[in-house]
């Protein structure tokens, strides 16, 4: 190998080599950083809490120191200075200050008092010199330690002295001169020294880190050098042993991707019987299948169930139609010709049954339903399969139900019956009542007017009653019926009026064909009574029709001289309309009455039909 591609192959190895260096080396500066910072960080917090309690104790002796100087003041200079016992012992305070330096470069004593709602600071002693502050509010954020003392409060604190900068400071109250003690030093102050020893120390901890990483880099690179190339010889050998063995792989990986080819397609063949054959047992349904000739290929496990068979081989390449439909429920011997299942696979079709008997192992049968299917190759017939269940659970509730429906449609249409024969009853007493009333034509007129209503409704029932569903009538049967009656109760033998109906096919429920009804009799009766004077003839149509999928219109208009004047429609008292505009509230409907080359009422609403029924019962 060349010297070039020597130095071609090495280039990747010192490219990684530096990497590694440099990642060794920040990883150090980062170990260093973490440790000086957590010494320095814990040496800080030591010194914190020492200057703390300095503070803390100062404060503390000071007070007891003045109590003592107040107590001896009070009981022998009390006259001696022009101040008092109080004003001694604050000049013999200040006067030892005025000859002690401070205890620090910020350090500064403090005593004030609390005059109204001001702090006011007696003196101060700073480093080496007596300061007197300035006063200020008690309820301002700054001095906020002296507030604290002339509150009788004591102990220490972080806050904002009366410079307005931030400090460590003790504070303790003298009770017996009303004053307040401070003492307290700048934050900047404490950790000055710090911030400056953690500088140093980084910088230190770099140069030295510096300076071993390119001591050890410069030793350990030769090293790295001649690994390397012992690395470059083991692999040329390794190319050697590799290119000797090469077409030994090649064949053998040509013969393991066949076998492994082939073991794959067997598992997966082995699979998917295996999964069908879960999936077949795991159906409620019995599922068998039957090759050309009838004869049982598989049967799942709920087949078994239902058959009473234990195991599969008592039904495998057994003819299932001799085995479990040979015969007809009636004891009759059911041919494989007539086979249901046996015509249809023959011919390739599906089929599907619900009347048919399964046989029992036992010998017992069942209803069963069931579907055949062919199974085809190649557009050829080679099978069929078969899938079945009992099913004689539901005929037994099939016939319950049938049974308890058949009783409740003959006690509802009893009832349907008896409505209307006490509807018609009802008509024939108001018949004979109107008969009395020879002298009353406004009695009599009512009366039939009523009368008329209550056959509107007994129509109704009687069309329920002849109808197989007995929740709805074909409104438009019952609308022919109801106006020819109308057509033969109310009109007067000199006139002649014909009345016409358009209605499309339309099944109401009763709580709607009610309400119709009596609407059309409402108006056509009205359209008699007032629309056509002096036996006049006429026309009066109803068009009755779906405009949409859910809404009706139904429309009543005769050409009758009208209803004279318009303001009168809505303002009416006559029982007539107003029975029809309250009907049609009932069924949400939208009314409208308008002169139309005589009177026209049209009114719309919705409702859902019901299913139309498939036959009628005939009248009794």
């Amino acid at each position: 190998m060349s010297t070039k591609e020597e130095q071609n192959n090495m280039s990747p190895g010192i490219t990684k080599e530096k990497i590694n260096f440099f990642v060794l080396f920040f990883t150090m500066m980062l170990v260093c950083l973490i440790v000086a910072g957590a010494t320095m960080g814990i040496l800080y917090q030591t010194a914190f809490k020492e200057e703390r309690l300095r503070l803390k104790e100062n404060a503390e002796s000071q007070s007891y120191l003045m109590e003592a100087m107040a107590r001896f003041d009070a009981s022998f200079s009390a006259h001696d200075h022009p101040g008092g016992a109080v004003g001694a012992t604050i000049s013999q305070i200040r006067d030892a200050h005025e000859h002690y330096n401070s205890f620090a470069k910020s350090g500064e004593f403090l005593i004030g008092k609390l005059e109204k709602d001001k702090i006011t600071f007696l003196f101060g002693h700073l480093k080496n010199h007596v300061v007197k502050p300035s006063t200020v509010p008690l309820a301002s954020t700054i001095a906020e330690p002296m507030r604290r003392a002339l509150l009788g409060e004591s102990g220490t604190m972080i806050g904002l002295d009366y410079r307005n900068v931030k400090v460590l400071a003790a504070y303790h109250p003298v009770p017996a001169l009303k004053l307040g003690i401070v003492v307290k030093i700048d934050l900047q102050e404490i950790r000055e020294p710090f911030i400056r020893a953690g500088i140093l120390v980084f910088a230190t901890a770099m140069i030295a880190i510096t300076l071993g990483a390119l001591f050890f880099y410069r030793i350990s690179n030769p090293i790295i050098a001649q690994l390397q190339n012992q690395g470059n010889s083991l692999r040329e050998y390794a190319d050697q042993i590799n290119n000797t063995n090469i077409e030994l792989k090649i064949s053998n990986n040509e013969l393991n991707r066949e076998i492994s080819r082939r073991k794959q397609v067997t598992q997966t063949l082995q699979q998917n019987e295996k999964h069908i054959r879960l999936l077949l047992n795991s159906t409620s349904e019995g599922i068998y299948g039957l090759d050309t000739h009838g004869n049982c290929t598989f049967v799942n496990a709920a087949a078994l169930r239902l058959l009473g068979y234990k195991e599969e081989k008592d039904l495998l390449n057994k003819n299932m139609h001799y085995t479990i439909h040979h015969t007809n429920d009636d004891g009759t011997p059911l041919p494989e010709t007539e086979c249901t299942i046996f015509r249809a696979f023959q011919s390739g079709e599906e089929c599907h049954a619900d009347k048919d008997m399964l046989w029992r192992a036992d010998g017992t049968n069942f209803a069963a339903e069931y579907w055949s299917y062919p199974i085809k190759e190649d557009d050829i017939t080679i099978g069929a399969v078969v899938t079945f269940f009992d099913i004689t659970e539901r005929n037994r509730a099939k016939q319950k139900l049938e049974a308890s429906l058949n009783e409740k449609e003959t006690l509802l249409k009893e009832v349907h019956h008896r409505v209307k024969n006490n509807m018609q009853i009802i008509s024939s007493l108001l018949s004979l009542q109107s008969r009395q009333a020879t002298n009353a034509p406004e009695t009599k007129q009512v009366i039939e007017e009523c009368r008329g209503r209550v056959k509107t409704m007994a129509l109704i029932h009687e069309k329920l009653y002849q109808s197989h569903n007995l929740g709805s009538i074909d409104f438009a049967d019952y609308l022919h019926d109801l106006t020819a009656d109308l057509n033969r109760t109310r009109q007067n033998n000199d006139a002649n009026i014909a009345i016409t109906v358009r209605s499309d096919q339309i099944f109401l429920p009763v709580d709607a064909a009610i309400p119709c009804g009596l609407i059309i009799n409402e108006l056509v009766t009205n359209a008699f009574k007032h629309g056509f004077p002096d036996n006049a003839s006429g026309e009066i149509n109803i068009h009755l029709h779906k405009t949409d999928e859910d809404t009706l219109r139904l429309t009543v208009k005769d050409n009758g001289q009208g209803f004279i004047p318009d303001i009168e429609i809505n303002q009416t008292n006559k029982l007539g309309l107003t029975l029809v505009a309250n009907l049609a509230r009932q069924l949400d409907a939208t009314l409208e009455y308008q002169n139309n080359d005589g009177f026209e009422c049209t009114f719309a609403f919705k409702i859902e039909e019901p299913e139309k029924p498939n036959e009628r019962r005939p009248a009794e």
